[in-house]
């Protein structure tokens, strides 16, 4: 069987294990796992030690924001300056040689229609991803909600735009007593990087609501709304918040597991992993109506209207007064979405694009 060769960005493996941390090396395990993809990686950075992956990982000879300004208006550097000699070159944060043999797996549309709530590096990839759509690449999108947004900006047809969802990896192996010990007691938790997107600012806010013996712990790197969230703990949180801008994986289980209740008071999102993790387990969650949560998980879960607080802090009150309890369903169904079946998914975009 003839294998289709795919450089894949792995600088996402360098650093925190944010969210597309997670789903790359993830995916990446599946892939390797199949012989009908040859799979090699990338990296757009000098700085860092190359991941620990089984297979070859190559540097860029160009630097990152140099890289970036090129693709931005032109089709400079070209892909084999960056990634070698592949059918296909994946980039799984947003960005890849724009040409028609990329895959670039827009994980949101926030670059492109809330640069506000960006980062600049993050606000600096929208042009680079509009020239890439304009010289042919191929979006992978991961729910549907992105998908219906990318087709309405790029004005693209449904071929260019492909929707393979994320995975739950199996949360195993934690401890929900030493998550109880690291709050401190009985506790709801926030995940992910401090972002205004993420508006955890809700979740702080929400506590004013909520018994003085219940904590928040905020798990996840630092991020552009630290300023806020400090500001909305000393406002309402004052002893009551514990951060935790590095776990373990353990610890990270443990914490989900040990835990009231899991919020996602997020403005937007393109998948929302962490409420799906937390379902999966049993771990209620309290979550807004965002990313892929309304297509995979509305019909049993009740999710809230983005950027509505008073409704999002009247939903945890009602989870904790009952004592409410994922349904076996529930978790089952959640547990079905697979690597394997990604990596499937996956598969096929780069059959279609790299052998067309």
């Amino acid at each position: 069987m003839s294998r289709v060769r795919v450089a894949i960005d792995v600088t996402s493996l360098i650093g925190p294990a944010t969210g597309i941390h997670q789903v790359t090396r993830a995916l990446i395990g599946a892939l390797e796992a199949r012989d009908d993809v040859a799979v090699r990686g990338w990296l757009l950075t000098a700085r860092g030690e190359r991941p620990a992956v089984g297979f070859p990982v190559r540097r860029s000879r160009v630097p990152a924001a140099v890289a970036l300004a090129g693709w931005a208006r032109s089709g400079f550097p070209p892909g084999r300056f960056v990634a070698g000699e592949a059918d296909v070159v994946h980039g799984t944060n947003f960005i890849a040689p724009p040409n028609p043999r990329s895959v670039i797996t827009l994980q949101d549309m926030t670059p492109i229609a809330h640069p506000e709530w960006c980062e600049p590096a993050v606000q600096a990839m929208a042009g680079a991803i509009r020239r890439a759509v304009q010289r042919g690449a191929t979006l992978h999108v991961t729910s549907d909600l992105v998908r219906r947004e990318a087709i309405a900006e790029f004005g693209l047809t449904a071929e260019r735009v492909r929707l393979v969802h994320h995975a739950v990896t199996p949360l195993t192996g934690g401890d929900d007593h030493l998550g109880r010990r690291i709050a401190g007691g009985p506790y709801l938790l926030v995940l992910g990087r401090v972002e205004r997107r993420k508006n955890v600012v809700a979740a702080v806010d929400a506590l004013h609501d909520l018994p003085d013996d219940l904590r928040l712990v905020v798990a996840g790197p630092p991020g552009n709304d630290d300023e806020a969230v400090e500001a909305a703990i000393r406002r309402h949180g004052a002893g009551r918040v514990v951060r935790l801008p590095e776990l373990s994986d353990h610890d990270r289980t443990s914490l989900v597991g040990g835990a009231e209740a899991l919020l996602w008071p997020s403005h937007y999102e393109g998948f929302a992993l962490p409420p799906l993790e937390a379902l999966s387990i049993g771990t209620p969650v309290v979550a807004t109506a965002t990313g892929a949560l309304p297509e995979l998980i509305g019909d049993t879960v009740r999710l809230v209207p983005p950027g509505d607080s008073d409704a999002f802090a009247e939903a945890i009150i009602t989870t904790l007064d009952t004592s409410a309890e994922v349904p076996v369903a529930l978790r089952d169904r959640i547990k079905a979405h697979t690597w394997t079946d990604a990596a499937a998914g996956m598969i096929e975009i780069y059959q279609d694009v790299g052998w067309r």
